[in-house]
This record gives structure tokens, C-alpha cells and sequence, in this order.
């Protein structure tokens, strides 16, 4: 049996790191919702389903993609 590790952080809006936390987590969760729509939309209509390249590249034009770090877009990305 796995057995999986988390670490939490509390972080209160009286941090100065919140604010930046917000957004970020915000961002992400528009990337996250749009990919995962084309990712349904090709499903459900052409029977398909989206490669993670594919979804890098066509989510590139996305103002939440190109707000956030590469990095952190790529990531949100592969999660799908």
C-alpha cells in the first residue's frame, strides 16, 4: 500500500505572501478549467483525446497561461 505524504502551510490574509498566493491559485484554476473543456469537447464530439503537446501548444494564446510562470502552466497542464 502508498501511502502519501502532504505538507500544509497556513497562510493567513494578513500575509504579505497572500495576495500573490491568491492570484497564482486563481490563474491556475482558469487553466485548469479551460484545458480540461477542450480536453472534454474532443472526447465527447471527435472521440479523441488531447495529448499533453497538444494542449501545451494550443494553450499558449491563453491570457492565464501566459500570466503564470511556464513552469507552473506546464504543470497545471500535465495534471490533465
Amino acid at each position: 500500500m502508498r501511502t502519501t505524504r502532504v505538507e500544509q502551510y497556513i497562510i493567513k490574509q494578513n500575509d504579505p505572501r497572500w495576495q500573490a498566493l491568491d492570484v497564482a491559485c486563481f490563474l491556475s484554476k482558469n487553466l485548469y478549467n479551460a484545458a480540461n473543456y477542450l480536453w472534454r469537447q474532443s472526447f465527447i464530439f471527435e472521440q479523441a483525446h488531447l495529448s499533453y503537446p497538444y494542449l501545451a501548444k494550443h494553450m499558449q494564446c491563453n491570457p492565464d497561461y501566459c500570466a503564470l510562470p511556464r513552469k507552473v502552466s506546464q504543470w497545471v497542464l500535465q495534471q490533465l
